[in-house]
Formats: structure tokens, C-alpha cells, sequence
């Protein structure tokens, strides 16, 4: 089963995220903060993807994408944002992708699946 660890700061967003994800297969860790042990849980956990909330000027998103590209550099990162220009910025920031709020759950699904390496 895929694994993925979602945080987002708006708890309703994140309980949806939670169970429509759950709901299409996917293991899901979900947090509403960036702790400072989020590395620990992604060394536990071992996603497949990471889904961060670029939120305001996406500081302590962009931070901690920082922090998991130089540990886990393969990992890829998404960033879900209502920031109107997020598909200008999320390349420059380190995000291998992003999904604008508010988001379709067939697309975000699309969008993580299609960072999954496909196992042959």
C-alpha cells in the first residue's frame, strides 16, 4: 500500500484529505503542524509522497522541503496551496508538484499517484 504524510494547518481540509485518501488506497499520516520532529516522521513512516500546505508566503513549507530534499532527495514533495501563483513558484521553492485549493479529490489523487513509482 502507498504511503503518504499530508500536513495542512486547516483541520476540516485535513480530515477530508484524510478519508477521501484513505478511501482510494493510499496509508495516510496526517498532521496539522510542521513539528520540529517532522523528519523523524517521515524516517518512520516512509512515505511515498509528502504533501505540504504552502500557506501565506509558504515560509515553513518551503523550509522543511528544504530539510527533506537533503535527506531524502528522491521523495517527492506537493504543495497545496490557494496562493494564486503557485504554479509559477512551486519549481523554484523544491516542490516536485502542487495542487491549488480548493482542490478536486480526483485530481490530488492524480497528482500523487503520478509521483509513485509504478513497481514492475
Amino acid at each position: 500500500m502507498d504511503k503518504i504524510v499530508i500536513q495542512e494547518t486547516d483541520l476540516a481540509v485535513l480530515d477530508v484529505l484524510k478519508i477521501a485518501l484513505t478511501e482510494a488506497g493510499f496509508l495516510v499520516h496526517a498532521t496539522n503542524h510542521l513539528s520540529s520532529n517532522f523528519l523523524e516522521i517521515i524516517e518512520v513512516k516512509k512515505p511515498n509522497v509528502v504533501v505540504l500546505d504552502y500557506k501565506l508566503n509558504g515560509a515553513e513549507a518551503i523550509n522543511i522541503c528544504c530539510q527533506i530534499k537533503k535527506r531524502f532527495p528522491l521523495l517527492p514533495i506537493i504543495a497545496l496551496s490557494c496562493n494564486y501563483n503557485i504554479d509559477q513558484e512551486y519549481q523554484n521553492r523544491g516542490f516536485d508538484d502542487y495542487i491549488r485549493k480548493p482542490f478536486d479529490i480526483d485530481l490530488l489523487g492524480e497528482i500523487i499517484r503520478k509521483h509513485i513509482p509504478k513497481m514492475v
